[in-house]
């Protein structure tokens, strides 16, 4: 029986799976293995063939019999190719890399550049740089050896360098708040390229994109290394239009789309057209006045109904104000008769999650509570005693745990504090699918969107 797969340390942030897929009809197996479990692997050769990805690109190269011209320039394999019980290693990392560049049209001819990181990858980066005409290309590194600079010095010193390639896991799921250097500094950047594929644009990549430089992140790179690999799999040539089509399919249900305008543009309109298509749609000003029990659709007319003190100085609501307000014994009564409130407000957090996944153990939902802001004690106390926006923060939990690949959030940032719209971004970065939301808050929108669809600009056009 033919095997084909995917060796890593770690493969829960994988796209491999599921782009072979539909650019094959074999069965690819992802395959964690320990650095202890590689050598007892190559020694049973029980594999047709397989893909090779962090931390192993250059610990494989030992145990095989041949390499790739590319392979041996760069000095890592990322394909390995069983004929007869011999391994043959390739890298077509170099072909994703170098397509990647092209498809950002960014121009590396007499350019200086640095790139991000050691390891494998990085070393692909540096032959694919200096094939497309770099001039300069200087390593960064976190430690200072004679051969790469720091961190410190990039920015120090370097500061004229034209383009940074990221080739570290800085900003990867599930860390997808970090970013591996501020390109705030580099004032003759033309080009950012980040192989960080999940999620689709990292803040890195977000960055750049804010200061109009030409910028993506790795999903080509990683569907086309693919297409090649399946192509030395299979001893084939897969089209051009077959490599589009994928690569579409993929970006298309990864993607964050943002619907802005003004009032009654038609944002909220759209948002419930999809939803009656079967998409999850979260309508967070429904939810904050089925909680309330009002009818408010403001702030200032929620301020004007319960009283000044319900605001913060900042302009932003008091929790605890909020909540003896929300879960007084006459709210209460009342609010026990929307649909979407929770069926039992006298037990935890916890045990809402719980008694919807019995099976689940109490630290992996509190890993999720935490991902949606619900942290400590917070989530061992009685729901009833939970702030509105907290709430809204369970809920959303919930949501997030149902299976599916498409999210619609209508104003997910209303009646928010600052703290809670850090926790929300926090979760839905690390949502796996598309989210389509309605907003007007434009610093949210910069932070999660991959696509913007104004409906000014649709209305006027």
């Amino acid at each position: 029986m033919k095997k084909y797969g995917c060796i890593g340390k770690k493969l829960t942030h994988s796209f491999s799976k599921e782009i072979h897929a539909k650019l094959s009809d074999y069965t690819y197996d992802l395959i964690e293995l320990t650095e202890e479990e590689i050598a007892p692997f190559f020694e049973k050769k029980d594999f047709t063939a397989i893909n090779v990805t962090i931390p192993y690109k250059q610990t494989v190269i030992p145990y095989l019999d041949s390499i790739s011209e590319v392979a041996e320039r760069i000095g890592a394999v990322n394909t390995i190719v069983n004929k007869d019980g011999k391994l043959y290693g390739y890298n077509t990392d170099y072909y994703g890399m170098k397509a990647l560049i092209e498809r950002i049209g960014i121009d590396l001819t007499g350019k200086k550049v640095l790139v991000l990181g050691t390891g494998g990858t990085s070393k692909t980066a540096r032959v694919v740089a200096a094939d497309l005409g770099a001039v300069e290309i200087l390593t960064v590194s976190r430690r200072k050896t004679d051969n790469y600079i720091t961190y410190e010095e990039a920015v120090q010193e370097h500061a004229d360098a034209n383009v940074i390639i990221n080739t570290t896991p800085s900003g990867m799921y599930p860390d997808c708040e970090s970013r591996p250097i501020d390109i705030a500094e580099f004032i003759q950047l033309i080009g950012v390229v980040d192989v960080v594929y999940n999620p689709l644009c990292t803040n890195l990549v977000l960055d750049a994109k804010q200061r109009g430089i030409k910028a993506e992140g790795g999903l080509y790179m990683l569907v086309m290394q693919a297409v090649v690999a399946v192509e030395r799999f299979l001893d084939t040539t897969i089209a051009k239009k077959v490599v589009d089509q994928v690569f579409a399919s993929i970006y298309a249900s990864k993607e964050n789309v943002v619907l802005t305008g003004m009032p009654g543009s038609g944002k909220s309109t759209v948002a419930n057209l999809l939803s009656g298509r079967g998409v999850l749609h979260i309508d967070t000003d429904k939810l904050y006045r089925d909680i309330t029990s009002y009818r408010s659709e403001c702030v200032c007319e929620i301020a004007e109904a319960f009283g000044e003190s319900i605001l913060n100085a900042d302009g932003s609501l008091n929790r605890n104000v909020l909540a003896g307000i929300v879960f007084s014994d006459k709210e209460k009564s009342l609010s026990a008769e929307q649909e979407h409130n929770f069926d039992n407000f006298n037990i935890s957090a916890l045990d809402e999650i719980h008694n919807l996944y019995p099976q689940m153990e109490h630290k992996d939902i509190r890993s999720l509570l935490a991902r949606c802001g619900l942290r400590g004690d917070m989530v061992l106390q009685p729901i009833k005693t939970l702030s509105g926006g907290e709430q809204s923060k369970l809920k959303l939990c919930k949501v997030m745990m149902i299976k599916s690949n498409v999210l619609i959030l209508d104003e997910p940032t209303n009646h928010l504090d600052v703290n809670a719209k850090n926790d929300l971004l926090d979760a839905l970065k690390k949502y796996q699918g598309t989210i389509i939301f309605v907003s007007h808050e434009r610093e949210f929108i910069e932070k999660l969107a991959t696509e913007v669809y104004s409906f000014e600009d649709l209305l006027l056009s």
